[in-house]
């Protein structure tokens, strides 16, 4: 079983068991369109219901999803938890998550997109959790996440990311969670993350950064939890950086 939500700040896989409770907005009287489940059925793709029989959930981490599956998807109205791990979907399969309006949680790793595959994320305004780790993309992506929106988990680790990229990330003003390992972000690019209000847990393990790039963290008002493995801190400047702001962990 994937791991739970906090772990997408450890090495940011996917999904899990955390953060299952139904929606109570998305509509207590919406039915699944049985044309459409049947379809996903017969196709192996696992659907996870609720006590009503509703499908809420979908965890497809071997690969059971492909754009022949993805259209089915608008026939599920209280599908809130997308996990694809692996498969062959492309940009016209992934577009047709913009009729998916109670989606919530959505996880995409090892899925090859290009950028404009997604521009169905200007559509989602419920989202609230997003990985899209190892999936191929760049930051031009990311002009898709529209700031102002709800969304507190971003995970973009091992993707082609580089400094000037974090610009979009810092407006989006309710971001908690953001993890960044394993791309190409350096002190340059963190400076741009200042004063970031609400980010709690950063993930820059493996990224090319140095001593001098500590003071960054210092910036952000509500930062407690920094993963930093592979990177170029010292053993001593992390210790007397963390001397100084006994508040912040940082784990290398």
């Amino acid at each position: 079983m994937i791991a739970v939500l906090a772990a997408i700040a450890l090495n940011a896989s996917g999904a899990g068991q955390a953060g299952r409770a139904p929606a109570q907005s998305a509509g207590a009287a919406a039915r699944d369109d049985k044309q459409a489940v049947a379809a996903l059925q017969k196709l192996r793709v696992p659907l996870e219901r609720d006590v009503q029989g509703r499908v809420r959930w979908i965890e497809s981490i071997n690969g059971e999803i492909n754009d022949e599956a993805m259209r089915f998807l608008p026939g599920l109205p209280l599908l809130e938890w997308l996990e694809i791990g692996g498969g062959n979907v492309t940009a016209v399969g992934m577009s047709h998550l913009k009729k998916c309006p109670a989606m919530r949680r959505l996880y995409l790793h090892g899925v090859t997109l290009d950028d404009e595959s997604l521009a169905f994320l200007s559509s989602m305004p419920r989202l609230e959790a997003l990985s899209l780790q190892d999936d191929g993309i760049t930051g031009r992506g990311l002009k898709y996440l529209k700031p102002g929106g709800r969304l507190t988990v971003l995970n973009l680790g091992g993707n082609r990311i580089v400094d000037g990229d974090l610009d979009r990330i810092a407006g989006l003003a309710n971001l908690e969670v953001l993890v960044l390992q394993n791309t190409g972000i350096t002190g340059a690019g963190l400076a741009r993350l200042d004063g970031m209000a609400r980010l709690n847990v950063l993930n820059v393990s493996n990224c090319p950064l140095v001593d001098d790039d500590l003071q960054h963290f210092a910036t952000m008002p509500n930062l407690r939890i920094v993963h930093a493995a592979g990177c170029g801190f010292g053993q001593k400047a992390t210790e007397e950086f963390i001397k100084a702001h006994p508040m912040l962990a940082i784990f290398r």
